[in-house]
């Protein structure tokens, strides 16, 4: 899996090759992974409900 670091390193190496959709792609991978980390700072009841920690429509109590 790619950290953070790593998909910095390749963006910067996309934008000295002219790799364009490689730069635009990458550049939305970062986006994202900074959206999550910065949600993960988030104590959790403050973080998006889609993320989780809620029981499934499915499961039930027993």
């Amino acid at each position: 899996m790619a950290t953070l670091e790593d998909l910095r390193k390749s963006k910067q190496i996309a934008e000295e090759k002219g790799w364009e959709l490689s730069v635009n792609d990458l550049g939305d991978q970062i986006r994202g992974m900074e959206q999550v980390l910065a949600g993960l700072e988030l104590p959790a009841d403050k973080r998006p409900k889609s993320w989780g920690g809620r029981k499934a429509i499915n499961e039930t109590e027993h």
